[in-house]
């Protein structure tokens, strides 16, 4: 029988990889595998060769194999082979996020670690074919960076989503994670960090806030002033923890036309941080706090009660049964208190989708996500 926070012993993941310290992290990036983010043989060998637990072998395993896709990049690039580099920096930018993964803060290979996570995402633009741009989110006298994906629609202004991840996600991985399900859709993609995450968190050291929508804010304050973002048409997407911000931001920010919680979160206490002990060190680090009673008490301020009654643009909520990380009782219970348009798509016990984020159904997870986005905007009020 499964036990409530842990994952389902007959999922597909569970034949694929013997290893359960490192499922979640692996069922997450063979997800990631259709839209260039690692190779399914590369990972598999990977993480065969890696001993239970042993966190050590796993930073040099997959940094080894990051730094080698690093190398043949730029050897691939001295050739102008473009394309192939391209491909190669994307995966070294993947691979050295899953290396960097189960480093501390204050480990001192962390920044170094990362730093590269975003220098070969932004080497493997020589490759794209479609434009992308960074830019900077002005937020509280501090400049946060941000990649601007632009659609393929030839009219000037375009419906534009932001995409967000959770407590440990960073920008780049995003790419692989909706940004490209979203311009094939001839939607704008804006994929940033914000307090707790990615560089804020490492580079300006600002640690994770419960009133999110004030950084959401900034976001469409800064895409308002772009001459190719349709005003009218801005949502909000946020997966994991993400979810928890996406339903602040969609209370608070009422320019948002629709908002995506890829899987919902109520109360940070109690829906993550007590329903999946292992994740606790690492929102203490994001929340920078020294223990756990003082985690729980700052984290006290993170939820969304008195405040999903309020949301009034339409709403997608994603979540699935075998969720391990945040408890599905959350979705219910934002679904329930909602008073907008709204729409809750449950994946069953042991169906694929079922499993936190629906890493395990990626592909299909993130088309309903952006027909449904596509679709409420060609219901929207034109601009």
């Amino acid at each position: 029988m499964k036990r409530e926070g842990q994952m389902p012993a007959d999922s597909l993941i569970a034949h694929l990889v013997e290893n359960p310290s490192w499922r979640h992290q692996i069922v997450r990036i063979i997800g990631q595998v259709k839209y260039g983010g690692g190779d399914f043989f590369e990972i598999l060998k990977t993480v065969s060769q890696i001993k239970p637990a042993d966190k050590e072998e796993w930073y040099k395993s997959w940094n080894d194999l990051a730094h080698r896709k690093r190398e043949q990049a730029k050897s691939e690039l001295e050739q102008a082979h473009v394309y192939t580099a391209s491909s190669l920096f994307l995966k070294a930018s993947n691979y050295y996020r899953m290396a960097d993964f189960y480093l501390s803060l204050d480990d001192p290979r962390e920044l170094p670690t990362y730093d590269k996570i975003v220098n070969c995402f932004k080497n493997a633009w020589v490759g794209f074919d479609h434009p992308i741009q960074e830019i900077n989110i002005k937020f509280q006298g501090e400049s946060f960076p941000a990649y601007f994906l632009k659609s393929g629609k030839k009219t000037k202004r375009a419906p534009t989503v932001i995409l967000m991840g959770g407590a440990d996600s960073v920008k780049e991985e995003k790419y692989f994670g909706g940004a490209l399900s979203c311009i094939k859709r001839k939607m704008n993609c804006l994929l940033v960090d914000g307090p707790g995450q990615g560089f804020p968190l490492r580079h300006l050291k600002r640690y994770l806030i419960h009133d999110y929508e004030k950084f959401v804010s900034a976001v469409v304050d800064e895409l308002e002033k772009r001459e190719d973002v349709d005003s009218k048409k801005i949502a909000y997407v946020g997966t994991s923890l993400g979810g928890y911000f996406a339903g602040r931001a969609a209370a608070f920010e009422e320019r948002l036309a629709a908002v995506v919680m890829w899987g919902a979160c109520y109360d940070v206490l109690s829906d993550i941080y007590n329903y999946f002990p292992p994740i606790r060190e690492r929102i203490r680090a994001i929340l920078d706090v020294k223990n756990d009673d003082e985690a729980k008490e700052k984290l006290r301020e993170f939820n969304l009660s008195g405040l999903v009654e309020k949301i009034r643009c339409p709403l997608l909520i994603i979540h699935g049964e075998d969720d391990y990380i945040c408890s599905p009782t959350a979705a219910q219970k934002v679904f329930s208190q909602a008073k907008c348009e709204k729409k809750l798509v449950m994946y069953k016990k042991d169906e694929l989708g079922s499993l936190h984020s629906q890493h395990d159904n990626a592909d299909e997870v993130s088309s309903l996500v952006f027909d449904w986005l596509a679709d409420t905007f060609k219901n929207s009020i034109p601009n």
